[in-house]
């Protein structure tokens, strides 16, 4: 009876974890890499440069094309935000492969939040999804695409 109990416990246990992160609402990054974070979620401001907001593409297929090289693709397009993922949720704990979903609020301005999430729950991080996105934020201010 008692390892039916713990049985049952388990998915129960992970399905409310699911739950928890998926209801979470993104904070801003913090200024400082954190130590550890529960259910990590950020957002950020972005300062889009001029060749993003001034390109005779659609903004979701320029954007698809700057984040293309970090691995993103545009996933979903909504009309008030883009989806952009990379990754699989069965890759490993390394932020370089496990799944991570980009949310740009638009219409685009000089300054567009960006949310940024693991793609399925993840319950702490130790400061890598915190370097990710600092970095990710920075080369897209700077224009850069790698």
């Amino acid at each position: 009876m008692n390892l039916f109990i713990i049985l049952i416990s388990i998915p129960v246990i992970w399905i409310i974890l699911l739950i928890v992160y998926r209801q979470k609402k993104p904070v801003k990054i913090p200024e400082e890499k954190p130590v550890i974070s529960f259910f990590p979620k950020y957002y950020a401001t972005v300062r889009m440069t001029d060749s993003i907001l001034k390109s005779n593409n659609p903004f979701s297929i320029t954007l698809d094309s700057r984040l293309e090289p970090f691995g993103f693709k545009l996933t979903k397009e909504f009309p008030e935000e883009l989806i952009f993922s990379r990754g699989s949720v069965s890759g490993d704990f390394s932020i370089k492969i496990t799944k991570v979903n980009l949310k740009f609020k638009i219409p685009p301005s000089k300054e567009i939040r960006m949310d940024i999430e693991y793609g399925f729950m993840v319950l702490f991080d130790t400061g890598d999804l915190w370097k990710f996105t600092n970095e990710l934020i920075e080369k897209l201010q700077k224009g850069l695409t790698v």
